[in-house]
């Protein structure tokens, strides 16, 4: 089974703007409400691949019904632990293909944390894949994700982390699967992404199953061992580029949990990720997700 665990979810509002300018009045062309955090956008996309999975985490009871309706489908099950208090809002504004993001952040005690500690338990099973995604909540401590990894370890799980700054900097080597982008690859590495060979990267993540670098608009970076491989971005019409790095972790879940080869995973990360920023990306869903892992081309550097 696959696991997602989200300890920071949030409230997102989205305006769309046609242009956005700081000194005049910006009208609002479109907005909407998602109920978002990272592990929760991992488990959409993996409901849209048809695997079942399960969403945990915290949940904050001032919001909790509307989150577990949008969460909730045929192929997610939602069973998080509910804490007190009101879910943090983050506003999203895109302009152009452009994204401005402001983001709060939640508050989780001592007993809250400690509490999911021991709920998470019963999920450390042998052969689950739990993936850890988001930031930590204020009340978390930075090595949080470091006692989730190690104890689903300990019960032969394998886990995924995409996260970022301390939390990242603290846990990354105790995961098996790790998705830092560009700048974060540097901070683990001091190597520039565009530099490397296989003589720099023999001493880094050669015991990992997978180092994916995302590299935004230049496409992104698999690494395996010490042999690391390019995909060019694909030639599709960006809408907008909320999540590209969430489908590409429910890819890989998904890759993992159906023992697909290294390629294939490799294709339909990039090719998920390259379709859910495009327009009108759930019409004809699969049609286009097949299409676009043909295009695909993986590359040894």
């Amino acid at each position: 089974m696959i696991i997602t665990v989200t300890l920071n979810p949030a409230v997102d509002r989205y305006l769309f703007l046609d242009e956005l300018s700081w000194d005049k009045t910006n009208v609002v062309r479109d907005k909407k409400v998602i109920c978002g955090g990272k592990g929760i956008n991992v488990s959409y996309y993996l409901s849209l691949l048809k695997q079942k999975n399960i969403a945990s985490g915290f949940l904050f009871v001032d919001d909790e019904k509307i989150f577990k309706q949008q969460i909730n489908n045929s192929y997610t099950e939602v069973d998080f632990l509910t804490v007190k208090g009101k879910t943090r809002e983050n506003l999203k504004i895109n302009s152009q293909n452009q994204l401005l993001e402001i983001n709060d952040n939640n508050f989780v005690t001592n007993d809250d944390r400690l509490n999911f500690l021991c709920y998470y338990e019963k999920y450390c099973r042998k052969g689950n894949i739990i993936v850890l995604s988001g930031s930590l909540p204020d009340g978390c401590d930075r090595s949080d994700y470091t006692k989730l990894i190690k104890k689903a370890k300990e019960n032969d799980c394998t886990v995924i982390l995409d996260t970022s700054k301390n939390a990242l900097l603290n846990s990354w080597q105790y995961a098996d699967v790790i998705k830092p982008n560009k700048e974060e690859f540097f901070e683990l590495t001091g190597i520039e992404w565009n530099k490397m060979s296989k003589e720099k990267m023999k001493n880094y993540f050669f015991d990992k199953y997978l180092t994916v670098v995302s590299l935004g608009e230049e496409g992104s970076l698999f690494i395996k061992g010490d042999t690391v491989y390019k995909v060019e971005p694909l030639p599709v019409q960006v809408c907008s580029p909320v999540s590209a790095g969430d489908s590409m972790v429910a890819a890989i879940a998904y890759g993992l949990h159906n023992k697909m080869s290294l390629q294939e995973m490799i294709k339909l990360a990039a090719a998920l990720s390259s379709l859910v920023i495009s327009k009108d990306y759930l019409i004809d869903f699969e049609n286009k997700l097949v299409n676009l892992m043909k295009q695909v081309a993986v590359k040894e550097i």
